[in-house]
């Protein structure tokens, strides 16, 4: 995990805060800006059962843990799916709000949305290498309960760990 970044104005979604430049290998050591010029890197965080009883990252927890506003603010997550075959798989995500993903670089989706959260909101169609492929999503949160679920469904096996 990597953030807060703010959202208090429209471009901000937009803007690359560090791991998009290089979404299929984002440099996991790096530090880079937010609030008040503060230096944050990435963070190993586990998916906990949440109230739809699947696993989800829960986003204002999550601010609350490194004393940094919850509200308004951007957040990137990098998962690795290790495919056990080259394969069209689905990505069933649930995000509070919206949400952009890439896939081994390459942006797959883009959705500007104020909603709450709930598993397989959208359903991407993506194709997976064989072995490793990196998924990178930045969560954008408004006001409120945040937070975001990320599913593969594939016909061979795939496997969801961190980077």
């Amino acid at each position: 995990m990597l953030g807060p970044f703010p959202n208090v104005r429209p471009e901000q979604r937009g803007q690359d805060f560090g791991p998009e430049a290089n979404a299929s290998a984002p440099d996991f050591n790096a530090r880079h800006a937010t609030f008040g010029m503060k230096q944050i890197g990435w963070r190993r965080v586990d998916a906990k059962v949440g109230n739809s009883g699947v696993p989800q990252l829960d986003i204002r927890q999550l601010s609350g843990a490194v004393q940094m506003p919850a509200d308004n603010v951007l957040y990137y997550f990098a998962v690795v799916a290790e495919s056990a075959s080259a394969q069209s798989a689905t990505l069933h995500i649930g995000s509070d709000d919206g949400v952009q993903v890439w896939v081994n670089g390459k942006k797959v989706h883009d959705n500007k949305i104020t909603r709450a959260l709930a598993p397989a909101q959208d359903k991407v169609p993506v194709e997976l290498k064989q072995g490793r492929n990196l998924i990178l999503l930045k969560v954008d949160q408004g006001n409120g309960d945040s937070g975001a679920i990320l599913a593969v469904e594939a016909k061979a096996n795939v496997t969801l760990s961190a980077p």
